[in-house]
């Protein structure tokens, strides 16, 4: 009886051994946050990125853990081959991909916050998930339905190290310097406006002679636009300027738990003073006011906040980010999207989202 016993045990051990991916018990401590910073860094001086889908799985767990705990995750359905532009041209509502986001959802047990959806993406292939535990990461890495699952917020462990980035990056008062001085650092133009001394060497002026901007819709996506400020307000139709439109949008989600909204939602209101700085750059109006001119002083102009600063190293600033490509995209009317923000760690979901706007024109 005891043999009998031992037998089905055994029998009872291969035939687990055959169904779905060995998952490995997670024995190991995670590793701390300065080992993880140390292979970042050797990793961008070997191949100047960080490939997340190389690391193995307590590497990549230990990243996960020692952030927020939010990962993206992208998917596909089971045989899909990618062809030049395919993120573009497919459709979500299919049974095929829909029924692809319902498995991916289901591969996680559904205890507390484990597998619990942050922030829904409807455009792009993508979830955006809680994850609980290792065995959750080795679940979805192991799924064929899976392209690839990324930690979204590791990167506020890498500010103020030897990156010399800050959590406050870009930010300024966005303040004039009085010390400027005419013939060194600009010239004036008319209608009393000033002309910074590197455009002649960029060709800008010559580029007038063909165009100005007009009828051009420019994507700003960044840390929004101050209200506040005049030539992006009630003056941005002003002088050699005039006719054309200006809008301010949002993007950047507010903070969440487990899925659920923290505090207020966020304003298109730029705190940071970046925006501001590269919206008048871009389109500051030609009038008489004596303040510096645009680049494309009559194009028509969106501001998207999608972040707090020019450092993604939000989980929440990545999601703006994708939602600003993604929205300009969607535009039929927008013919530039232009961003200077960044991040140390690579993001698919982030190339998914420029890739997908590329796709669209």
């Amino acid at each position: 009886m005891h043999q009998l016993r031992f037998v089905c045990f055994l029998l009872f051990l291969m035939a687990c051994r055959k169904t779905g991916p060995t998952i490995q018990p997670f024995a190991e401590k995670i590793l701390a946050v300065s080992a993880i910073n140390q292979r970042i860094f050797d990793q961008l001086k070997e191949s100047g990125e960080v490939d997340w889908s190389s690391w193995d799985d307590l590497s990549l767990w230990s990243a996960i853990v020692q952030s927020d705990s939010i990962v993206a995750v992208g998917y596909q359905p089971i045989g899909f081959r990618e062809d030049p532009g395919w993120i573009s041209n497919i459709d979500l509502n299919s049974a095929g991909w829909k029924d692809a986001r319902g498995q991916v959802l289901r591969i996680l047990p559904k205890d507390g916050w484990s597998g619990k959806e942050v922030w829904p993406e409807k455009v792009l292939p993508v979830v955006v998930l809680h994850i609980r535990s290792f065995f959750d990461l080795q679940r979805l890495r192991r799924s064929s339905l899976v392209r690839y699952i990324e930690p979204m917020g590791y990167d506020r462990h890498l500010a103020n190290t030897s990156t010399q980035l800050e959590s406050s990056s870009g930010c300024g008062s966005n303040t004039p310097t009085w010390e400027i001085q005419a013939g060194v650092h600009y010239t004036t133009i008319a209608p009393a406006a000033k002309q910074s001394w590197n455009y002649p060497g960029h060709g800008i002026p010559a580029a007038w002679n063909r165009t100005t901007g007009r009828g051009v819709k420019i994507f700003l996506i960044d840390t929004g636009s101050s209200s506040v400020q005049d030539n992006l307000g009630v003056a941005f139709n002003s002088g050699a300027s005039y006719g054309r439109t200006l809008e301010r949008i949002v993007t950047l989600p507010q903070n969440s738990f487990l899925g659920v909204p923290i505090g207020s939602p966020e304003t298109a209101e730029d705190a940071c003073g970046h925006g501001t700085s590269m919206a008048g750059a871009m389109a500051a109006p030609r009038c008489s006011d004596g303040n510096a001119v645009g680049i494309a002083y009559n194009c028509n102009l969106i501001t998207c906040r999608a972040a707090s600063d020019v450092f993604l190293d939000e989980s929440r600033e990545l999601k703006g980010v994708v939602d600003g490509f993604t929205n300009a995209a969607n535009r039929t009317d927008v013919r530039i999207i232009s961003m200077s923000m960044g991040r140390v760690t690579s993001s698919s979901y982030l190339r998914d989202a420029v890739r997908y706007a590329y796709g669209k024109g």
